[in-house]
């Protein structure tokens, strides 16, 4: 990274991607919501919009985490705010695909919502016993956790769209075993940092 790359980038530019990132997720829902009603009335839909949506969800998820590290500008709140903006867009569209679509809509079944929102649970859990005792916590992003995200976005995308009902099986029990194998393999990583040697204090 040279100076002149890096004046052009201001510190505070990742977080207001993530910042913009979660903004998103209520704007989703209220979108799906009159995407809901419209199907129900015959009158229409947003699909379009979703899309759109869903795919500035993406995009932003990878620019703030490019911008954050192409220029050095990582920081503790950067992450916390990343991993509320992952974490609150796949527990709310994952809820709405499983409990507000209407009937004739390609539906999630409710036990794949329980495992998505108890990975999340028990993550937020396990950082929150770690700040405890060890004063502060680490979270590191991991190249499954990552891979997890990027099936769980593409499976979302499937289910606007409405199409590849075969792809979208496949997607359902292949990220579910993803999402446990990687929950199991954080789960790993948050017992070490709890019993790693006590950072100094002072």
């Amino acid at each position: 990274m040279t100076t002149a790359a890096a004046t052009w980038v201001p510190p505070w530019l990742p977080n207001a991607v993530s910042v913009v990132r979660i903004t998103l997720v209520p704007i989703w829902l209220w979108v799906a919501e009159d995407h809901r009603d419209l199907i129900l009335a015959g009158t229409g839909d947003h699909t379009t919009a979703l899309v759109v949506i869903l795919l500035s969800l993406g995009f932003s998820d990878l620019l703030d985490g490019w911008l954050a590290r192409r220029y050095g500008l990582t920081t503790a709140l950067g992450s916390v705010l990343d991993a509320v903006a992952d974490k609150l867009a796949q527990v709310v569209i994952v809820g709405f695909y499983t409990f507000r679509l209407p009937t004739a809509a390609i539906a999630l079944p409710a036990w794949f919502f329980v495992v998505v929102f108890g990975r999340d649970l028990l993550m937020a859990l396990g950082w929150w016993v770690v700040r405890l005792k060890r004063g502060k916590a680490e979270p590191k992003h991991q190249v499954h956790g990552k891979l997890s995200s990027l099936l769980l976005f593409t499976l979302v995308l499937l289910l606007t769209l409405g199409e590849l009902r075969w792809a979208i099986r496949g997607l359902l029990f292949l990220l579910t075993g993803l999402i446990v194998f990687s929950t199991a393999l954080y789960a790993q990583e948050g017992w070490r940092q709890l019993r790693g040697p006590s950072p100094p204090r002072g």
